[in-house]
């Protein structure tokens, strides 16, 4: 059932501001995948609500202070899928009890029970190794406890039941509860006159197309004279703007620049609370990001040296027994291209092996679906491929020329455009290259005799004018 993955993209999550002693990594990924939220309503009262919401009623029943009701408020009921799931579709209220068990209801009638089972063996992934609850040391329960896998799996299977044998309820179900939106995701942080940056504003009409190189050189022309004020700006300029404006822009926009900005971001404080709140704003989307998304926040996370959030995010959808159960195999796929780069703001990082690795991409991007993926996913996961394959290309094509590499460069060069050879992936290969500062004789032939403006500043950055030592 494929539940899960829609699931995990709905749940709402707080935004993360910055503060002078920042949450651990576990507290901030809390606020970003947050647990069950229980109803304040008594078991009788969440029933009339459920039945008046057309919802499911989730009611747990816990034995206070015992490692079956530890092990569940653990590793069960901070499901960030199960949590999802439970705000759009049902209410959830928990009550003690004599013993520990999940009850799932449809007004009064009981769908599913869930108790805490005897184990036959003596070890089970159910179990707490161990448990502090009221001060004092519990050992492992010798029972299966409900898992996020099971209580999900049966509340689909009992709105499956509903689509089948009550279609009015299943129909004023989804009416009443439409999937719940992603906030929105704020722009205009280069305009803020909030004394992280100087305030940036978009040329106008009169002003005619505005010129990224340009606006490029002035952001580096500020950290050269330590103006890193200003150049808070223009960054943040060129990292909302620039490749909207150029899409060729893109890859050297989360290569070179991006580096560029981690080291602006560790040299002044305010820089690197421009772009954590910029990374925050994109935290509170995560459980709603497709994968290019995911990249980006990735890279601002990186960017502001919080790789442990980043860490702890796709520890939690990969390494969690219960996420991973879940986990399609489109995201593995997709995760682990992620995740194959140490630092995702490290645009000069190559790896044991640069053209290895655009190889494997490239045979993905062209090769037919995996039989383990769904068809449903195959489509999301060969466009997001496509794209990566552009933007890690570009990458590590500069990336190899700077490390003097050559001919690991024009292998994953020629890679790239045998596979997309594209007027944008040949302009965004020799845009990648300029602003890394890598400009061969060989770009003038990718180009081509497209793209004047793009050949002109090659030429000038091949051939840069002689400057007098002598001169003022």
């Amino acid at each position: 059932m494929r539940f899960a993955a829609a699931a995990l993209a709905l749940t709402c999550a707080a935004v993360i501001f910055a503060s002078p002693a920042p949450a651990s990594a576990q507290d901030r990924l809390a606020e970003m995948a947050p647990a069950v939220e229980w109803s304040t309503l008594g078991p009788t009262e969440a029933a009339e609500e459920a039945a008046r919401q057309n919802r499911l009623l989730v009611l747990y029943q816990y034995e206070p202070n015992s490692a079956d009701a530890a092990w569940m408020e653990q590793y069960t009921w901070r499901n960030p899928t199960l949590a999802a799931y439970i705000r759009w579709h049902c209410i959830a209220v928990k009550v003690p009890a004599p013993c520990t068990g999940v009850s799932i209801f449809k007004g009064k009638k009981c769908m599913k029970r869930l108790y805490c089972e005897e184990s036959p063996y003596a070890a089970n992934e159910g179990m707490l190794p161990s448990a502090l609850t009221s001060g004092r040391k519990i050992p492992k329960p010798p029972k299966i406890c409900p898992g996020a896998v099971s209580i999900l799996f049966q509340s689909d299977f009992a709105m499956e039941r509903i689509r089948s044998t009550d279609p009015v309820w299943y129909e004023f179900h989804n009416l009443k509860n439409p999937p719940p939106e992603p906030p929105p995701m704020p722009t205009g942080f280069y305009a803020m006159d909030d004394g992280l940056g100087e305030s940036v504003r978009d040329p106008g009409p009169e002003d005619g197309p505005v010129d990224l190189w340009q606006r490029l050189d002035d952001a580096r022309r500020a950290v050269r004279v330590g103006n890193l004020y200003a150049a808070t700006g223009l960054y943040t300029w060129l990292w909302e703007r620039a490749a909207e404006l150029d899409p060729a822009f893109g890859p050297a926009r989360r290569g070179a620049l991006a580096s560029e900005i981690a080291d602006l971001a560790s040299r002044r404080p305010g820089a690197k609370e421009r772009f954590t709140q910029i990374r925050d704003a994109r935290s509170a989307r995560m459980l709603w990001a497709d994968y290019d998304e995911m990249v980006e926040w990735g890279v601002l996370g990186s960017m502001v040296a919080d790789d442990e959030l980043v860490v702890e995010w796709f520890n939690m959808v990969i390494n969690s027994d219960a996420e991973a159960a879940m986990m399609p195999r489109a995201d593995k796929i997709a995760y682990n291209l992620m995740l194959a780069r140490e630092r995702l703001a490290d645009s000069y990082e190559l790896g044991k092996d640069p053209v290895g690795r655009i190889s494997r991409i490239a045979a993905i991007a062209a090769g037919a679906r995996p039989r383990n993926v769904q068809p449903e996913d195959w489509p999301g996961l060969q466009a997001f491929v496509r794209t990566y394959l552009v933007d890690e290309a570009c990458r590590l094509h500069a990336a190899c020329l700077r490390a003097g590499r050559e001919g690991d460069a024009w292998q994953i060069a020629d890679l790239l455009l045998k596979q997309a050879g594209t007027p944008l992936a040949r302009r965004s290969l020799v845009t990648t290259a300029l602003v890394a500062g890598q400009p061969r004789q060989r770009h003038a032939a990718i180009l081509g005799e497209a793209d004047n403006d793009l050949r002109a500043r090659l030429a000038a950055a091949l051939n840069p004018p002689v400057v007098d030592s002598r001169d003022p």
